[in-house]
C-alpha cells in the first residue's frame, strides 16, 4: 500500500520521521482534486468531534473515491453512517477490501435545496413563534 498524505499540521514531524517508502507527503496544496482523482481510496482519519464541515470529506465524496473514515457525527451523516470506530477497525476493512462508496454528492444542487429547507424550517419557527406572541397579548 502507498500512501500520499496531504497537507500539514502540527503532526507533520510524524510524516516525516515515518521510515519507510511508502508514504509520500506532498504538503499543503490549492488543488486537492488531482490528488483525490489519482488516489484508490481516501482515508480521512480526523477525529476532531466539534468540526462542522469537513471540505476534505465533502471533496473526497464528490469524486467517488472509496471512503474510510473514523466515526464521528459529521462523518456519520456525510457517509449514510458507514464509518470505522478506529483505526483497528480500518485496518481491517483495507485487509478484505470492504470499502464503501457510492455516497451521495453535495453539489449546488443539493445545497440549493438544503437552503431552501432551511429557509422554510425557519418560516414555520417564525410563524409559531408570531402566532404565540399574538395569542399571548390577546389574553
Amino acid at each position: 500500500i502507498e500512501f500520499l498524505i496531504i497537507g500539514d499540521g502540527p503532526e507533520v514531524n510524524l510524516v516525516k520521521s515515518y521510515p519507510y517508502s511508502n508514504l509520500h507527503w506532498i504538503g499543503r496544496v490549492n488543488d486537492v482534486e488531482q490528488y483525490l482523482i489519482a488516489s484508490d481510496i481516501y482515508l480521512f482519519s480526523s477525529i476532531y468531534k466539534q468540526e462542522m464541515m469537513p471540505m476534505a470529506l465533502i471533496e473526497a465524496i464528490n469524486t467517488d473515491k472509496r471512503i474510510v473514515a473514523l466515526k464521528t457525527n459529521i462523518n456519520d451523516y456525510l457517509l449514510s453512517n458507514q464509518t470505522y470506530e478506529s483505526l483497528e477497525k480500518v485496518i481491517e476493512a483495507l485487509k478484505i477490501d470492504n470499502i464503501p462508496s457510492g455516497f451521495k454528492h453535495y453539489d449546488m444542487n443539493y445545497a440549493i435545496h438544503k437552503v431552501k429547507q432551511m429557509i422554510e424550517n425557519q418560516k414555520e419557527k417564525y410563524n409559531w413563534i408570531s402566532l404565540s406572541r399574538l395569542q399571548s397579548k390577546n389574553k
